[in-house]
């Protein structure tokens, strides 16, 4: 998968996750709640491995990330 995507899809996921409203009005069942946070991990171990590179990147000085 590429880069993007999968920082676009956990960035998703993530705001469904924090959103209660989607569960309060049933836009989402606990069980889907339940397959997002699974999702969140899966995406979280495969970018994982490219986080520093994404870090770099973004071009922000060593002090601030310190």
């Amino acid at each position: 998968k590429d880069i993007i995507g999968l920082l676009r899809n956990t960035y998703a996921l993530i705001t469904l996750e924090e959103d209660i409203a989607f569960l309060r009005y049933g836009y989402l069942s606990p069980q889907q709640s339940q397959m997002i946070r699974k999702e969140i991990a899966k995406l979280c171990d495969e970018l994982r491995p490219r986080a520093l590179a994404l870090v770099d990147s973004f071009g922000i000085p060593q002090p601030y990330l310190s």
